[in-house]
Formats: structure tokens, sequence, C-alpha cells
């Protein structure tokens, strides 16, 4: 049989659930902050910018004006290991772009 004491034990329980799912929901959501958008070219004469520094959540958009594809990525071939995230994995044909 339900006592008013069992009411405020289930009601209690319903508090501390529906906080925990507010609490999951704020800290599983993207992030507050999207980060800048950076575009580089390579050209004739080089990448364009030729020097960048780019933050957390910010986004790189590699492309050419060569008529030839180019590989961008953190190192030298074959390892990329210095950041390997930052590693294309295949080549960027000309006139494509390719989204870090």
């Amino acid at each position: 049989m339900f006592t008013i004491w069992n009411n405020r034990y289930i009601i209690g329980i319903a508090v501390l659930l529906s906080l925990g799912l507010l609490l999951y929901f704020l800290y599983s959501g993207p992030s507050a902050s999207k980060g800048e958008v950076f575009n580089v070219v390579l050209g004739a004469d080089g990448f364009e910018p030729n020097n960048l520094t780019i933050n957390k959540n910010d986004t790189v958009i590699f492309t050419t004006t060569k008529d030839k594809t180019f590989w961008p990525a953190s190192d030298l071939h074959p390892t990329h290991g210095i950041y390997p995230e930052f590693d294309p994995r295949q080549p960027i044909e000309p006139n494509k772009e390719q989204i870090i």
C-alpha cells in the first residue's frame, strides 16, 4: 500500500533521473565553439596562406589551382605520423576540396 513516504520516494527518484538526463544532454551535445574555417589553396607559387595557426574545432579546406593532384599531410610521406588525423589518406584532385 502506498503511503505519503512512498510517493515522496518515487517523486525524488523521478527528479534525480530528470536531472541526470538534463546533465547528460547538456554535456554530450555539440561543442559551443564551432571554430573558424580556413581555406588553403595550393597554386603555382606554393600554399596561400603560407603560414596558418589553427585551434581545436577549426576547419581547414584544402584546394589546388594546379593541374595535378596533391596530398596535404602533417609530415613526410609515407608515415604522416606527427598528426595522422590531419592526413586525408588520398590525393586531392584539381578543382576538388578536402576538408580537415
